[in-house]
């Protein structure tokens, strides 16, 4: 009877690993942007393939840009302070650039050198590689789900661990920006800093974002 309850227990684990090991982030719980980014939920997942994320909003709506700046090899980049590309607005969200505006500086963890973001709005989720001085490169479609549907309280994508350069854990910290460069001051990882930009909330087009610690994600099918 007990080794029936062994092997019961093992097929159990096997084929329902991943939901007893999903992780769920939080907010930091700033409000610059209404706490969209501030007052939310991440919750990841994954089948040893495809990490699925699940993003729950606070506040507001979905009107803005996430972005999540991840660390999964090695090399990167440790600020964003050399990214010029703002092609369209998840690319100027993610370099925190805009032609005609400037942009804030994001400094990343020590240690944290940033590879890839994985970037959406209500309208579409992306996975770029990152790139110094010139266009992110594009990778694939992130699968957004709903689309053009702001005022949901969830919003779905996912990516291949293949297509961020990792094969089972990540790092990573997550910013809340609109698609012409403003830095609002909600994110997800411990901050040393938030510099304003005189307006007393938010780091907008000329304030910064110094991290001290970032998140990890390692597979639940470990």
């Amino acid at each position: 009877m007990k080794k029936l309850y062994i092997l019961t227990l093992i097929i159990y684990l096997f084929f329902n690993g991943s939901a007893l090991a999903q992780v769920v982030y939080n907010g930091n719980g700033n409000t610059g942007f209404g706490g969209t980014l501030g007052g939310s939920t991440f919750t990841i997942n994954d089948n040893g393939t495809t990490i699925s994320f699940d993003f729950a909003r606070g506040g507001s709506n979905l009107d803005n840009a996430i972005v999540i700046y991840i660390d999964s090899k090695t090399g990167g980049f440790n600020n964003t302070s050399g990214f010029t590309d703002d092609g369209d607005g998840l690319r100027s969200a993610i370099s925190t650039f805009k032609s005609g505006n400037g942009g804030a500086t994001i400094t990343f963890p020590a240690g944290f050198e940033a590879d890839y973001a994985i970037a959406f709005d209500a309208g579409f989720a992306g996975i770029w590689e990152l790139v110094n001085g010139g266009s992110h490169a594009y990778i694939n479609s992130a699968n957004l789900s709903p689309t053009n549907v702001n005022a949901n309280a969830n919003h779905l994508f996912d990516a291949d661990f293949s297509e961020i350069g990792a094969t089972d854990t990540f790092n990573f910290v997550v910013t809340y920006i609109s698609t012409t460069a403003y830095l609002s001051n909600e994110v997800i990882g411990d901050t040393s800093s938030i510099i304003d930009d005189g307006s007393g909330t938010n780091p907008g087009f000329s304030g910064s974002i110094t991290f001290s610690n970032s998140r990890t994600y390692t597979s639940s099918t470990l």
